[in-house]
């Protein structure tokens, strides 16, 4: 994980052969309000560890929660958002019986969210994308573009869209006090504006749900006996000087606009705890999602250096 700070820069820069896009979220007024607010209702609770407390993760499934098990899961969640881990393993033991019998082999962990997500905007939706926390919201023709394409790395899940109010476009404009004069807090917002009638007619919109990411994989084999795994609840803690090596690494790579090698996939699309905001496509996905454009976005061109270079 030590980088070569005494690497040439220019001779990496002349053997580079691969191009990505970093793919993030626009830096723009009331960017709160711009993309909505929203959840997952069937979310799995974390868990109250003995040894490490209470911890939950924010993985977001890609697949529905069967119909069978939601009022179950739903009822689990409310009832207490961390369970003793014995009673966790007891509920999803059974859950991920039934998934394996739909085909789906993943192991839940607390925290958990399986599809759909329910969303509601305070504007018509017209944009592309839409970035919420942990949640990559995009259009029909993004979807479209994704799935003629055969674009790897990713799956589509339609977002439920529960209610749109009817604000014009606040990308850069503020939000009339007549509204703000009713709310107590911002998210109050959402209650006040006038709503359409029918949010179907604004069309389909899809939760990305990206595959590949270097923090759940790359980089915890990388650590290896460096980080400790919690024996009752697989918690994976990272002392405060791996953290700090880790944003030394991130801020020396991205302002270089590079990336190693061995921090990418073999796919379309993934996303890296070095450009952890939004995801990374390759220059194929970026040429056809380019045709439509980048409202709501910024982008940013990445090199691909070998691991040799940077890491000696």
């Amino acid at each position: 994980m030590t980088i070569d700070h005494g690497c040439n820069m220019s001779n990496i820069s002349s053997k580079t052969t691969e191009k990505l896009w970093h793919i993030f979220e626009a830096d723009t007024a009331n960017v709160e309000f711009n993309n909505g607010i929203g959840q997952h209702p069937f979310g799995l609770p974390g868990v109250n560890c003995p040894k490490c407390g209470p911890n939950s993760g924010f993985r977001r499934l890609p697949f529905e929660c069967p119909p069978e098990i939601r009022d179950e899961v739903m009822a689990v969640y409310k009832r207490n958002a961390c369970l003793p881990v014995d009673e966790f393993q007891r509920h999803t033991d059974r859950w991920q019986a039934i998934l394996r019998d739909r085909g789906f082999n993943k192991s839940l962990n607390p925290g958990d969210d399986f599809q759909p997500f329910i969303w509601e905007t305070l504007t018509p939706p017209h944009l592309d994308y839409y970035w919420l926390l942990h949640t990559f919201i995009v259009s029909q023709r993004i979807a479209d573009i994704i799935k003629d394409n055969q674009v790897a790395g990713v799956t589509l899940h339609p977002v439920v869209l529960a209610r749109v109010g009817l604000l014009r476009s606040i990308e850069s404009e503020e939000i009339p006090w007549e509204y703000w004069s009713k709310c107590n807090e911002p998210e109050d917002m959402y209650d006040v504006v006038p709503h359409a009638d029918d949010p179907s007619v604004f069309g389909q919109f899809y939760t990305l749900v990206i595959a590949h990411d270097t923090r759940e994989s790359t980089l915890i084999d990388e650590l290896g006996d460096r980080i400790k795994k919690c024996p009752i609840c697989g918690y994976i803690k990272m002392s405060q000087q791996i953290e700090i090596e880790i944003n030394k690494q991130r801020s020396y790579f991205r302002k270089r606009n590079i990336l190693p090698k061995r921090y990418t996939f073999p796919v379309d699309i993934f996303r890296s705890h070095i450009y952890y905001s939004g995801f990374i496509v390759r220059e194929r996905v970026y040429e056809l999602l380019k045709d439509v454009g980048f409202r709501n976005c910024r982008t940013r061109q990445i090199s691909v250096v070998s691991d040799e270079e940077v890491f000696g």
